[in-house]
């Protein structure tokens, strides 16, 4: 016979437990179960460096599009709003050792990679310009903790004294610290295999070690691996949106000396985040991230991964990192839906809420993310954007003609940044030509008359997302 509880969390990584502990704020009494593997395996949040970038983390042209800046404008809500989640956090559980939010971000300019790297740094400039964030323009010599090689070296950086990190590791154990301090919810090491809709409306999540919870309203947020749960659930299968693995991995050196005492990155770079290092403690740092989507797990870092990020890490932060003790490897799934866009809401079945497809941005929005969804869960209409509903066709942030254009650039813009040198004889259009082709390839293989996200063009190639989605 299953457990009965008022609300169900699927999901313990940074959404998830932020739900969880909205709920116990909101909500008095409620009996809530929280469902995650103690140890998260595959969460985008625990493998996370935790930067709370905003500015830092725009695209050339992304404010351009009004379903990003919307995106855009939840994330500096969040920003705001981390604070107070904090003080919360302790007034919950005043033993408990909270995270602390460490401020300031540089952003390098340097000549690793394209134009892309150009197009992004103005991005960013002009969109702190226009909101009135401050920042300064820095020499990068004068960064503390960054000595890149020769040729990895900045010429430019930003720094943006209102954005920074929380250590996610900290900041899972404060949550834990919370949840067994006297807390309605209730923390269920285990992992969620399919759900069950019952005559009367009642949902049963089924756990992979044979026991059922019940519960009248149930979220899904368990990430990526929200993937195999809507493939159980055949009144809503066929509708939602596709969702896929965005496979990332991350190092974790012990280096000698100090860290840098704020974060040190690249813009966003093609296919992926960038390089960026954050301090951890006083002698270890993060550095991140690779990225690669695809519709099924990895359970281990790729070998490339692991030599691109020990090569950046030491040519465009620290090159003195080539003595750096390998302490761990991190791989995380960002939940990446069929147009890189979240999918948040109620669906189809009344009391079944999703909230996933948040790519890079989970850890960070959650506080945000939690408010709006605890809104729906207590029969509000909560604030984030309707059409970001689970149940949805992809949204068309690009045209054909710009998603072909923006696939090529990053295409070229990715081989450079792993070692692609045009020879002197103009071979930078006959690269661009072979590139054309083989994007074009992708949209007369797929069918589809809108832009594709560039990351997942390979997706597109081999017919996991089609023109009907």
């Amino acid at each position: 016979m299953a457990d009965s509880y008022d609300y169900i969390v699927v999901g313990n990584g940074a959404i998830g437990c932020a739900v969880a502990f909205e709920l116990q704020q909101r909500e008095a009494g409620a009996k809530i179960a929280l469902v995650g593997q103690a140890n998260r395996p595959g969460s985008a949040s625990a493998a996370a460096g935790a930067m709370l970038n905003v500015y830092a983390e725009l695209d050339a042209g992304t404010l351009e599009h009004p379903i990003h800046r919307h995106k855009f404008e939840l994330a500096r809500r969040a920003t705001a709003k981390w604070p107070n989640w904090i003080a919360a956090l302790r007034s919950a559980a005043p033993g408990a050792s909270c995270p602390e939010i460490v401020l300031g971000t540089y952003i390098l300019k340097n000549m690793v990679g394209d134009e892309q790297d150009d197009d992004a740094y103005r991005a960013i400039k002009a969109a702190l310009i226009e909101y009135q964030e401050p920042f300064e323009i820095v020499e990068p010599s004068a960064i503390k903790g960054y000595l890149p090689s020769v040729q990895g070296r900045a010429f430019e950086a930003i720094y943006i004294p209102g954005e920074g990190l929380i250590n996610p590791r900290q900041l899972f154990a404060t949550y834990q610290s919370v949840f067994e301090a006297g807390s309605p919810v209730r923390t269920v090491d285990a992992t969620a295999v399919r759900l069950t809709v019952g005559a009367a409306g009642q949902k049963t999540v089924h756990l992979a070690d044979g026991a059922q919870l019940s519960a009248p309203k149930v979220l899904l947020a368990a990430g990526a691996e929200t993937r195999t749960l809507i493939a159980s659930i055949p009144e809503i299968k066929d509708r939602v949106l596709p969702l896929f693995y965005g496979v990332g991995a991350a190092l974790l050196l012990k280096i000698r000396g100090e860290a840098p005492p704020k974060v040190i990155r690249t813009p966003n770079r093609a296919l992926a985040c960038g390089i960026h290092m954050v301090p951890q403690s006083e002698n270890t740092v993060y550095i991140g991230a690779s990225n690669q989507i695809s519709p099924w797990p990895e359970f281990a870092p790729r070998l490339t991964s692991v030599q691109f990020l020990a090569e950046s890490a030491m040519d465009q932060l620290n090159s003195s990192y080539y003595n750096a003790e390998l302490q761990h490897t991190f791989l995380g799934y960002r939940p990446t839906s069929a147009d890189t866009l979240p999918m948040i809401g109620e669906t189809s079945v009344p009391g079944l809420f999703m909230l996933t497809g948040t790519k890079r941005d989970g850890l960070h929005n959650s506080p945000i993310f939690a408010e709006d969804m605890v809104d729906r869960m207590l029969g509000g209409t909560g604030f984030i954007d309707k059409a970001l509903a689970p149940e949805r066709k992809v949204i068309p942030w690009l045209s054909k003609a710009e998603g072909i254009n923006l696939g090529v650039r990053h295409l070229r813009s990715a081989g450079i940044q792993h070692g692609l040198r045009m020879p002197r004889s103009n071979w930078t259009p006959m690269v661009d030509d072979m590139l054309t082709q083989h994007v074009e390839e992708v949209y007369r293989v797929s069918g589809v008359e809108y832009g594709i996200p560039p990351e997942l063009l390979d997706i597109y190639r081999h017919g996991h997302i089609t023109k009907d989605h």
